[in-house]
């Protein structure tokens, strides 16, 4: 099987905006009901069709009441600027759903002409989708993931909540974000990821003045020799000093180098 669409995203109970999409907006809730396709929000595909379980740790209804009683029950402690800690209840802009979408290139249309042929394969990669999964995430954590066959492609979900995180942190399900953690933690200012050093472009050799041609024939004949040969040295080491630069350096000075 050739390329494939894959999505990871990470959802809090509040709604978020969605980029593109100034009257879209997207919550946990919201994401639990469209992959059970509750009809509340499976009003944009023509035949919504229950989804089909493959594999996990529980049911999409079960994952989405242990979300619901974890977000509503867990405190948090919070230092004041006073120096005093209180406790309250998680932000609820707090990313505590971890999903994944994952696509093949087959369309549904085809895999309803073939299903007996294609439905071996699906399942196959599936398999291997979740099977790196698994080596992913922390023990512990609970998931589901189903298959739609109601859309335009074939594709599958994985829900996930990590469980044992005291604030039900989906991001560290993220490997993309954990990454990114782990890079913050090893710089000096660790709100912010580390730069990479600023290249600085090299200056261009001055290009060399004209000589005066002169009057007499000869002298205007040799000058012009001189002149060009001048201009051809000039050319060859404008090229020779941006070679040396970075090559986003070279593309964005190609303008100055002479040809």
């Amino acid at each position: 099987m050739s390329y494939q669409f894959v999505h990871i995203e990470c959802y809090s109970a509040a709604p978020r905006k969605v980029k593109g999409a100034p009257a879209q907006v997207n919550t946990a809730e919201q994401v639990f009901g469209e992959a059970m396709r509750v009809p509340r929000y499976s009003g944009h595909f023509a035949e919504p069709k229950a989804p089909t379980k493959l594999d996990g740790t529980t049911t999409l209804e079960e994952l989405e009441a242990l979300w619901t009683e974890k977000v509503e029950t867990i405190r948090e402690t919070v230092k004041s600027a006073k120096g005093t800690s209180y406790q309250r209840r998680l932000r609820r802009d707090a990313a505590t759903l971890y999903t994944e979408i994952h696509s093949p290139p087959l369309s549904v249309e085809a895999f309803r002409r073939d299903e007996k042929g294609y439905r071996p394969q699906i399942l196959s990669w599936a398999e291997r989708v979740l099977t790196h999964f698994k080596r992913r995430v922390p023990k512990g954590t609970q998931w589901v993931a189903v298959l739609h066959l109601d859309e335009a492609h074939v594709h599958l979900h994985i829900l996930a909540i990590n469980v044992d995180d005291p604030k039900l942190d989906a991001n560290k399900l993220h490997a993309g974000k954990r990454a990114a953690a782990e890079v913050r933690a090893s710089c000096e200012t660790p709100s912010a990821i580390c730069s990479l050093p600023r290249p600085i472009p090299q200056a261009l050799p001055p290009r060399p003045r004209k000589r005066a041609l002169g009057k007499r024939p000869e002298t205007i004949a040799h000058n012009k020799v001189h002149n060009a040969t001048r201009l051809d040295a000039w050319r060859s080491d404008c090229r020779a000093v941006a070679l040396r630069m970075p090559r986003r350096l070279r593309r964005g000075k190609k303008r100055t180098v002479p040809i």
